[in-house]
């Protein structure tokens, strides 16, 4: 009897603690855990790293090449230069013109809002173009797991154009910030 209780408990802890550890994703991965981790997990996705990039890029950002959304991409990745725990990631996607990139834009947009149409949708603008905020719920709909952001940019000189995806993971971020404050 002692045993069954005791394997109960472990149980309930168990499915406590995995019901606490949901993260939002991307491509799948769980937004979390250490950065080495998670470029283990890109890697076995065909996304390579980009040294000379991450070099130059600021600290906690890891830089990326790859496919994403049957485009070519590259990716940014955030982590706490701390606890090196992933908080966020962006996949970029380059255009030599403004058409493929808007077309891609509007297959992308309702794909989003399909698979995220319980969450809390926003249609906004950044840069003057039409842009899509999602507020990620867990499957109750009570705690926020985190935000995706659809949106368009081009570059000064105007001839490549970007549509960007990007993810943050709502716990993490904000122990990220935590982390940060502690510095101030």
């Amino acid at each position: 009897m002692k045993k069954c209780v005791l394997i109960l408990a472990v149980l309930i802890c168990t499915m406590f603690l995995s019901a606490q550890a949901e993260h939002l994703k991307f491509m799948g991965i769980p937004l979390t855990g250490t950065i080495t981790q998670f470029q283990q997990k890109l890697a076995a996705k065909g996304i390579t790293y980009n040294k000379r990039i991450s070099q130059a890029a600021p600290l906690g950002t890891r830089c990326f090449n790859g496919e994403f959304f049957g485009s070519r991409a590259y990716f940014v990745v955030w982590y706490d230069t701390d606890t090196k725990i992933v908080y966020g990631a962006r996949a970029v996607l380059n255009f030599d013109n403004q058409s493929e990139r808007d077309d891609k834009y509007e297959e992308m947009k309702p794909m989003l809002i399909q698979k995220y149409a319980e969450d809390e949708l926003q249609e906004n603008t950044k840069d003057g173009l039409e842009a899509l905020q999602i507020t990620v719920t867990d499957e109750e709909g009570n705690e926020c797991l985190g935000y995706i952001n659809l949106y368009r940019t081009e570059e000064d000189y105007g001839d490549i154009y970007h549509l960007h995806v990007q993810y943050l993971d709502h716990a993490n971020f904000n122990e990220n910030q935590k982390s940060l404050m502690n510095d101030l």
